[in-house]
């Protein structure tokens, strides 16, 4: 059990700190076998002593995968992820497109059926590439003469080379 004071007759509700296996806090009762009546946090107003049960709902995992990082979370059974959705995590060269279920990008309205993982799906990003040219002395092996640079851009993971000629730049050097 916890015991929180309202003073003046309004607070708020503090943060339910009770768990349950395999259930997700739904919201308080005021009887034992109730209905929620008040969400986590709740703004409350009171002219006397009340008790509020914590009500329990069941619940399925969904799993985050995220090239091999995962976090999970319990989202009630019926009910739409919505803000469970992690936000969009970030990875150096890619854009974010979503989390996919099977072939499906999903989004706050989905509704797990059963346990899922779902996948995080990285797109290449444009990125921009600089390739310099260096000249070799025919003398010896140093590679001692810079004969210039170009910028590229290319998704990431493109391999970048300058084709079949020197940019002019670099070739009339």
């Amino acid at each position: 059990t916890a015991t929180q004071k309202i003073f003046g007759g309004k607070g708020t509700l503090m943060a339910n700190p009770f768990t349950c296996a395999g259930k997700i806090f739904a919201g308080w009762a005021t009887a034992p076998d109730g209905t929620v009546q008040y969400e986590d946090g709740a703004a409350i107003t009171l002219d006397k002593a009340l008790d509020l049960y914590a009500v329990w709902a069941d619940a399925y995992t969904v799993t985050f995968d995220n090239d091999g990082s995962t976090t999970e979370v319990l989202v009630p059974q019926s009910s739409a992820i919505g803000s469970r959705l992690p936000a969009a995590p970030t990875k150096r060269g890619y854009t974010f497109g979503g989390w996919k279920h099977g072939e499906e990008i999903v989004t706050g309205t989905f509704k797990p059926n059963g346990s899922a993982t779902l996948s995080a799906v990285w797109n290449p990003a444009q990125v921009k590439y600089l390739v310099s040219y260096w000249g070799q002395n025919a003398n010896d092996d140093k590679f001692e003469v810079y004969l210039g640079s170009e910028e590229k851009t290319a998704p990431t993971g493109t391999e970048v080379s300058s084709g079949e000629s020197l940019p002019d730049s670099v070739a009339n050097r």
